[in-house]
């Protein structure tokens, strides 16, 4: 499913999100004009029309300020379409007015996460469970709030207990896996990454996180099933350089050097482009320079030792740039 279809979907769902009983009381207690318009926008919204949808979201604002359904659909919008910044303010009035609106609330705390402010998202996901005890997305964006904090502990129960509550949602056994590793824990990685496979098969980070899984268990002797689960990742996203830096070593670790060589190669290639704000984090030199590492293992492998020795020193000048570089998500 492609961005545009997600954020349709996104929208759709988000107009009943409010639930049966407020849908009708809307449609009996409002205006007949202001519900005709409301969802005139929510339509344009959901056929890729975006700068009318705005537009008229905009106008209601103006003309029905108390309605609070038009602040909750247009801060959902910025927050799907990649414009959290605008959301948030938006979001933080509404809930302000409204503090015992949790789809608000909730959506208030994707936003906060959008743009890095822990503190907020922490406040508007405990108002978002207190209100909503057993919704499984608010657990999960408490978990995510707690892990943007560096409270793992608290990250790992929040998101255990929104896949209780929520044991069909891919999304969020997915946020389990990564924590898992995040924490190091290959078995409980495993787990995560594969119930979300099981719930959405072409998840390309899931395929990831699973092949990771195996290929580090310590005593798992064998990894043909961790390079199927690789191999899977990288053809549904073949620029993925984590994916392929794994796939590359397990390519050495079954003795398949040229594979290896020429994976190793391809993900050196992806981590040479810039993140997004035009640097390198530590996080990304890292990762370049395990590839660089590997690749220096693989010419060793393959009698080239000047091109294994360039390969190494490359690891240690990322190593130590990366000393330096700024720790970014």
């Amino acid at each position: 499913m492609d961005s545009t279809a997600r954020i349709k979907g996104g929208l759709i769902v988000a107009a009943f999100l409010v639930g049966a009983a407020l849908w009708f009381r809307m449609r009996f207690t409002e205006p007949t004009l202001l519900m005709q318009r409301y969802m005139e926008a929510v339509h344009l919204a959901e056929t890729g029309d975006y700068e009318d949808a705005i537009a008229i979201w905009r106008r209601l604002m103006v003309e029905y300020p108390s309605f609070p359904y038009t602040y909750f659909q247009l801060g959902r919008f910025y927050t799907k379409t990649g414009h959290a910044a605008q959301a948030v303010p938006l979001l933080q009035s509404l809930v302000s007015e409204h503090p015992t609106f949790p789809e608000a609330q909730q959506t208030l705390a994707e936003a906060c996460l959008a743009i890095g402010d822990g503190q907020c998202a922490l406040q508007a996901a405990k108002q978002a469970v207190a209100q909503s005890p057993h919704s499984g997305t608010a657990h999960d964006l408490l978990s995510a709030a707690y892990g943007k904090s560096g409270d793992l502990g608290d990250c790992i129960r929040e998101v255990l207990t929104a896949e209780r509550y929520a044991p069909s949602n891919a999304a969020i056994w997915l946020h389990g896996a990564n924590i898992f590793q995040q924490a190091q824990d290959v078995r409980l990685t495993e787990q995560q990454a594969r119930r979300c496979i099981q719930l959405d098969p072409n998840n390309a980070r899931a395929w990831y996180l699973l092949g990771w899984a195996l290929n580090n268990e310590p005593g798992r002797p064998e990894s043909l099933e961790a390079l199927h689960a690789l191999q899977r990742a990288t053809a549904l996203q073949p620029q993925d350089p984590l994916a392929l830096a794994e796939l590359g070593a397990v390519y050495l670790k079954l003795q398949r050097n040229r594979e290896a060589v020429q994976t190793l190669l391809n993900a050196l290639h992806v981590t040479a482009v810039p993140d997004a704000n035009g640097g390198y984090s530590q996080k990304h030199l890292l990762a370049r320079a395990r590839v660089a590492r590997l690749l220096g293992i693989a010419f060793l492998r393959m009698h080239k030792p000047d091109a294994a020795q360039k390969m190494f020193t490359e690891c240690q000048v990322l190593s130590q740039r990366a000393d330096k570089a700024p720790i970014r998500d």
